[in-house]
C-alpha cells in the first residue's frame, strides 16, 4: 500500500514532515479517490471515441480511401483533448489549497494569490530589458518575505504575443515563461543592467532594438564566463563599479545555472534601492501537475515548491556573502 510520507531532505524543510501529514497528505488521500475516477472515467471517453471514429472511418473507406483521414484525424484530437482536460480541475484545486501551506510553514514569507503590481512595475522592467513587449500577460501568486533583514518579492510571469495567421486564426506565441524578483538594496544604486549574451552577430541587432532605453556605458568584467554570458551596461560607470559586489557576475551566472538550462533566459538590473532578476524557467513554478501517477508520489513536486520557495533567499546570501 501507498505510503503518504515527507522524507526531509535539507535544512530548511527541517520541521515539515509533520505540516505534510497533518495538512497535505489528508487531501492527498482524498484527491487520490477523485483522481481514479477521473482516470477511469476518461479510459471510457477514449475508448468510446476511438470506436466511433474507427466507425466512421470504416464507412468514409467505401467512398474514397482519402477520406478515412478526416474522423481518424477528428477522433485523436478528441481523444488528446480529454487526456489533456482530465486533470485541469482537481490541478488547480490542489495548487490553491498547497501553495499557502507551504509559504506559512515559513515565518518569514506571505503568500497572496493576486500578483503584487508594486513589486512588479511593468513599465519600468520593459524600459529596463528585462521583459518583453507583449500582446498578453500572466502574472501569477506574490510571494513576499524577509530574509537577513532584505526584504524581497517575487511573481511568476509569463508573456505571450498574438498574431493572425493566413486563415485569420489568433496564433499565440509564448516569450517568456519563469519568474520576477525584486530584492531591496541597503544603498541607492545606479542602473546596471545585465542582459544575456546572444553572440557577437546577434548582439550588434540587439543592441540597435534596445538602443533607446539602453544605458549608455559598458561595464566589463575581468572574468571571462561573465563576459560570455552577459552583456552589461551602466549610467554610471565609476558608481557602479565601486558599489557593485565583485562577484556578483559569477554569482548570477552560477545561480542561473542552478535553476535553468540555458543562461539565456536570466536577466538582472539594479536601479536605484531595488534589484530585478528575471529567471526563465523550464518548469512550472511551484507546479502541483502531479495527477498521472499516484498521488502518494508528489512528495517529488513539493519538494521543488519548496526550493522554488528558497530562490530569492539564495540572491541575498550570494550579495551578503561577498
Amino acid at each position: 500500500m501507498s505510503q503518504y510520507i515527507f522524507l526531509e531532505q535539507h535544512e530548511y524543510e527541517e520541521g515539515f514532515s509533520e505540516v505534510y501529514k497533518t495538512k497535505i497528505a489528508p487531501i492527498l488521500q482524498n484527491m487520490e479517490i477523485e483522481r481514479k475516477n477521473c482516470v477511469m472515467r476518461s479510459r471510457i471517453w477514449i475508448a468510446i471515441l476511438a470506436m466511433v471514429s474507427a466507425c466512421l472511418a470504416w464507412q468514409a473507406l467505401k467512398l474514397h480511401p482519402v477520406l478515412p483521414l478526416f474522423p481518424l484525424l477528428a477522433g485523436a484530437g478528441a481523444v488528446l483533448f480529454v487526456f489533456l482536460s482530465r486533470h485541469d480541475n482537481a490541478h488547480g484545486e490542489f495548487t490553491n489549497i498547497v501553495r499557502p501551506i507551504l509559504c506559512s510553514f515559513f515565518d518569514d514569507i506571505t503568500y497572496s494569490k493576486a500578483p503584487n503590481q508594486d513589486a512588479f512595475p511593468s513599465d519600468q522592467l520593459r524600459n529596463l530589458n528585462l521583459i518583453p513587449a507583449a500582446d498578453r500577460t500572466y502574472l501569477g501568486p506574490s510571494i513576499e518575505g524577509t530574509w537577513r533583514n532584505v526584504s524581497y518579492s517575487m511573481t511568476e510571469a509569463s508573456f505571450y504575443s498574438e498574431r493572425r495567421d493566413n486563415e485569420g486564426d489568433r496564433v499565440s506565441r509564448r516569450l517568456f515563461s519563469g519568474v520576477v524578483m525584486n530584492v531591496e538594496c541597503f544603498v541607492s544604486m545606479p542602473t546596471i543592467v545585465f542582459l544575456p549574451d546572444f553572440g557577437e552577430t546577434l548582439n550588434k541587432v540587439y543592441r540597435w532594438t534596445i538602443r533607446n532605453n539602453r544605458p549608455k556605458q559598458k561595464l566589463h568584467f575581468p572574468a571571462g564566463a561573465v563576459e560570455d554570458a552577459f552583456e552589461v551596461y551602466t549610467d554610471d560607470l565609476d558608481r557602479a563599479q565601486n558599489l557593485l559586489p565583485p562577484n556578483f557576475g559569477l554569482k548570477l551566472l552560477e545561480f542561473s545555472g542552478a535553476y535553468q538550462k540555458t543562461k539565456r533566459s536570466i536577466s538582472a538590473a539594479f536601479q536605484g534601492k531595488k534589484l530585478f532578476i528575471v529567471i526563465g524557467l523550464d518548469r512550472g513554478f511551484m507546479d502541483f501537475d502531479v495527477f498521472d501517477a499516484p498521488l502518494s508520489e508528489a512528495e517529488v513536486k513539493i519538494h521543488e515548491a519548496l526550493a522554488d520557495l528558497m530562490m530569492p533567499r539564495k540572491i541575498i546570501d550570494s550579495l551578503l556573502d561577498q
